[in-house]
């Protein structure tokens, strides 16, 4: 059985289905390890047991050294090293710091695991070891934390790391930050790590041992399967995509332009497009409906600018108040909580929250008419229209209070269509809500009660004959006896929601959890640059699916500024974007790792099929740029095709002289910046990139200049120790952008070993045949 279609299984029955079918020993390491968990859990330190219990942990050295029906060894066997037999047969009290450190459950830190290396390498000194036994330590820490590590016995590590398309680690540092992350963010065996008692990791030991007997390697040379961009696309037209989800890769390979893609399916999986233009559309159409929001990560942004934090700003009267202004996350999350009641009522996207006493509070015959004639409507009629360009001189207006002045101006100039209205009861309580309609309007008559009521709005009154408390909502503060102002404490979700906990019937609503059909989406481009801790803080529990609203263990979590409660809905959709050549997917925060999915866009050549310009085959030589940045640094650091696209698209309109300079333009802008970057100035490795030392100096991009004992006297004096035994210093410098080389097309052929060379020329020669016949 195929090692990568076992780590491809989402569900645990059937992945230990799987391994009870494949490997003959399941049932026995699943007892080992119970066995050795309620050991491990009982007692810090291997003198404290039994030679038998002890076993489970050690190994043993004969197989009359125990008295289980299983082999103690399934997870490594102490093998030749007599060493490592010493320390099982008479010196293991040597490892009893090491193994009572050992954490016995939760997350383990990396300073946690140095101290466990360190503790390991001083028992082993300490019994008299002169070799680190690699594998005797993970055989230790796979039985202790079955859900953490995995066994390096009899080169178990090399078939699983072909399986994940990863290097062998060569040290113990590489399988700390590089195999065992890429294991833990395996959708299979994330939701379990921490728990000692889930060893769904270790247990992948039985399998691995399986497929290093068989054809695996073989398998595993299939290009088909291999965990592509484009086979997640395919996928994603036939199944729900992931809640959440990160598109990474090296630069260059479309990982934002595909989340234009990505985050369109998720808002409204029924569209299909023609054309990019289409698409691009439907976006930006989804942006205006702020069902779609972009945010980019950086190391300034915090939880401020992405959840909530209080901004300094001037109230009416021009006084310093300090407000609670909601970041992006939180914005969206609101939105999608109680986007079907904007759209329904036609509330703004960005409404404002005003409070109006109308005739003072609770029920009097203004405030009825005004409520039973979609009006809402204040006094001081005498001042004359609130518009009118002589308000500022008019003798009434002049004689009014600052408050009353300030309720004015709001009333009749800020209030704006869209706007939600509520109409208090009392200091704590509300007795309508409603909706703007329009604009101001100044109605000399007044109302039927009270003539001096010509300000008027007209307003759709949702809710009226209503008493709910809004006391706690707006941060344990009264409503003020100001007649109109701003509420700014709680959001138009934090209305609706407490409407619908106070079981308030809202004419025109649909019933309770038939609202969030209406999916939106937030993109955050460049996730890993920030920090994950600072941004998220407590939230990144709440947008596990499991967390969500509406799910059996959904959370929800009192905010820290605000006081208020929160939680996610599960029609929303965050796609995130990482660049691997900033960091490596096994440096990511963990917590993030866990609750996303990943979804791999490496560079695809074949996007640039028959693109060939003045002779140079771009596939091919893309395909050979990344063929030897991968053997001289890693896959993580390949170029993309996205940054010949613009060649292609070029050529593709007959343009080739453009497309050439254009070529250049990407060579000098973007591919030698980043080969610099990579290899951190490396001139000797970003020459062989580049093919430099398999041709003639004219067509070389990098030059030489060698210094030999004679020019080094020269120019530094004697004894300057630079060369002592008459070696050659080699010094390396770019050739300038205005070289006739980067204008040479044979020098990018060049660039791709000769027998290519002729075979594109070849190819190149037989479309222009097909196309003259």
């Amino acid at each position: 059985m195929k090692l990568q279609s076992i780590l491809a299984i989402r569900e645990p029955e059937i992945y230990r289905q799987r391994l009870k079918e494949h490997d003959q020993n399941y049932e026995s390491r699943v007892s080992l390890l119970d066995k050795a968990q309620v050991i491990f859990q009982a007692k810090t330190k291997l003198s404290e047991m039994s030679p038998n219990e002890r076993s489970l942990f050690l190994g043993v050295t004969t197989q009359n050294a125990h008295n289980y029906d299983f082999d103690p060894n399934l997870f490594g066997a102490p093998g030749g090293n007599g060493e490592v037999r010493k320390i099982i047969a008479s010196t293991f009290y040597h490892l009893d710091d090491f193994f009572a450190a050992i954490p016995r459950k939760g997350i383990i830190s990396e300073q946690q695991y140095n101290e466990l290396v360190n503790l390991f390498r001083t028992g082993i000194t300490a019994s008299g070891g002169g070799k680190f036994p690699f594998v005797f330590l993970t055989r230790i820490l796979t039985v202790s934390r079955p859900d953490y590590f995995v066994s390096a016995a009899a080169n178990a590590l090399k078939p699983l790391c072909t399986a994940l398309e990863m290097k062998y680690p060569k040290d113990l540092n590489e399988y700390w930050n590089k195999l065992l992350p890429t294991l833990h963010q395996n959708r299979l065996f994330s939701d379990y790590v921490g728990l000692p008692n889930k060893p769904l990791l270790a247990l992948i030991d039985g399998i691995i041992n399986i497929d290093s007997q068989n054809t695996l390697e073989q398998g595993l040379k299939d290009k088909n399967v291999s965990y592509t961009a484009q086979e997640n696309s395919n996928m994603a037209k036939t199944t729900a995509p992931p809640l959440n989800q990160i598109l990474y890769g090296p630069p260059g390979t479309g990982k934002t332009y595909h989340t234009i893609e990505a985050a369109v399916r998720a808002a409204e999986p029924d569209f299909e497009w023609k054309s990019r233009e289409e698409l691009k559309g439907k976006y930006n159409e989804l942006v205006d409906a702020k069902r779609i929001s972009f945010v980019t990560f950086h190391q300034s942004y915090g939880y401020e600018d992405f959840v909530e934090g209080l901004r300094a700003e001037n109230d009416s009267q021009s006084n310093l108040v300090y407000s609670i202004k909601d970041g992006t996350f939180k914005s969206i999350v609101e939105d999608a909580k109680s986007k079907h009641y904007q759209k329904v009522f036609d509330v703004n996207p960005d409404a404002r929250i005003w409070k109006i006493s109308i005739d003072g509070t609770g029920k009097t015959p203004t405030s009825e008419y005004c409520l039973g004639n979609s009006l809402a409507a204040i006094g001081w009629g005498e001042a004359g229209n609130l518009l009118s360009d002589g308000l500022e001189q008019d003798t009434y207006y002049q004689t009014l209070g600052s408050q009353v002045r300030s309720s004015l101006h709001e009333f009749s100039q800020r209030a704006e269509k869209g706007d939600l209205i509520l109409c208090i009861g009392s200091q704590r309580t509300i007795q309508a809500i409603g909706v703007i309609t329009g604009d101001y309007q100044y109605e000399e008559e007044g109302t039927a009660s009270y003539q001096d009521y010509r300000n008027q709005l007209p307003v759709n009154w949702l809710a009226t004959d209503i008493d709910v408390d809004f006391h706690e909502l707006n941060g344990g503060v009264n409503f003020t006896q100001k007649t109109f102002y701003q509420l700014w404490r709680f959001s138009v979700a934090d209305v609706f929601n407490l409407l619908e906990k106070e079981n308030i019937h809202i004419k025109g609503a649909v019933p309770s959890g038939k609202k969030n059909d209406e999916k939106y989406v937030l993109i955050i481009d460049e996730i890993n640059r920030g920090n994950i801790s600072k941004i998220f803080g407590e939230l990144i529990t709440l947008i596990e699916p499991s967390k969500r609203m509406g799910q059996d263990d959904a959370i929800e979590l009192t905010l820290p500024c605000s006081g208020k409660p929160f939680s996610v809905p599960d029609n929303l959709y965050i796609i995130g974007t990482m660049n691997t050549a900033d960091r490596s997917l096994a440096m990511m925060d963990t917590a993030l790792r866990r609750r996303f999915d990943f979804v791999e866009m490496m560079p695809n050549p074949s996007k640039l099929e028959k693109a060939v310009v003045k002779g140079i085959n771009l596939k091919v030589l893309l395909e050979t740029l990344n063929k030897r940045i991968e053997i001289l640094y890693d896959r993580e650091h390949t170029l993309g095709h996205a940054l010949f696209m613009p060649v292609k698209n070029l050529m593709d309109e007959g343009k080739e002289d453009l497309a050439f300079e254009m070529l250049i333009s990407v060579f000098q802008s973007k591919v030698i910046p980043l080969l610099q970057e990579y290899f951190f100035e490396d001139w000797q490795k970003i020459r062989l990139v580049l093919g430099d030392n398999q041709r003639e100096e004219a067509q070389q991009f990098i030059q030489v200049q060698e210094w030999k004992s004679n020019s080094l006297d020269e120019l530094f004096g004697k004894e300057h120790e630079l060369a002592p035994y008459g070696e050659v210093i080699k010094q390396y410098s770019l050739k300038a952008f205005d070289d006739e080389v980067w204008k040479n097309s044979e020098a990018y052929r060049c660039i791709y070993p000769s027998s290519l060379k002729e075979a594109t020329t070849a190819e190149s020669e037989n479309e222009t045949v097909v196309e003259t016949t």
